[in-house]
């Protein structure tokens, strides 16, 4: 499962990716601005809808626009981008996608459809990679997509325990935009630890998680 941190210029950052290649990767916005990605790190799009909705801030769709000309032309395709949606209403979710959907398919990336609150597997298109988001309530769902067969993604994965469960999940990957915000220090004089202590956490349960299923299919 790929871990994608907000867009951030972190050493650390770079360090992991480069460590934990293919499980670290990077999640652009139009709030975190465009830069290109390293040669190693896969990234994806994000609309920055639910960003802007938070901070009740007009939606910057020009900006959003913008930033799929410049991954055009980066020659790095993205995991995916997300369809522009409405944060925890389906029905107006769903006309959206409509509306963007085939502007979108012009650039050649993969789409994901942003699934809020009331929406099920059905309601995804073949082909489209279902994006988690909504309510925390809702996230329970993401087995319901898992199990019929979507490639989905899980937004708003922050602590170790949700980190664990979405890779259980079978998910392809998550994002989390916690992680650098201490801008990567472990220990900070505001909190006994920082952000990013989950995800270290994870990379090296990951390991073990591997290691166990070798061993469990290991000849003798």
């Amino acid at each position: 499962m790929i871990v994608m941190a907000a867009n951030n210029s972190n050493l650390l950052f770079g360090y992991l990716a480069g460590k934990y290649e293919g499980q670290v990767g990077c999640m652009m916005s139009p709030q975190s601005g465009w830069s290109r990605p390293m040669w190693f790190m896969r990234y994806a799009i994000d609309n920055g809808i639910y960003a802007a909705t938070q901070t009740g801030k007009d939606w910057p769709e020009a900006e959003f626009m913008k930033m799929l000309d410049k991954a055009k032309d980066s020659g790095q395709d993205p995991v995916f981008i997300v369809v522009p949606d409405v944060l925890y209403d389906r029905a107006a979710t769903l006309r959206r996608f409509d509306e963007y959907a085939p502007r979108l398919e012009q650039f050649g990336f993969p789409l994901a459809m942003a699934c809020q609150d009331g929406m099920t597997p059905r309601d995804v298109p073949k082909g489209v990679i279902a994006f988690i988001g909504g309510s925390n309530q809702f996230k329970a769902k993401t087995w319901d997509f898992a199990k019929a067969g979507l490639r989905v993604h899980v937004g708003r994965v922050n602590s170790l325990p949700r980190l664990k469960a979405t890779h259980r999940c079978g998910a392809i990957s998550c994002d989390g935009s916690r992680f650098f915000r201490s801008g990567g220090a472990l220990v900070k004089r505001t909190r006994p630890m920082a952000d990013i202590t989950p995800l270290l956490k994870y990379l090296e349960w990951t390991r073990h998680e591997t290691d166990s299923q070798k061993e469990l299919f290991k000849c003798h």
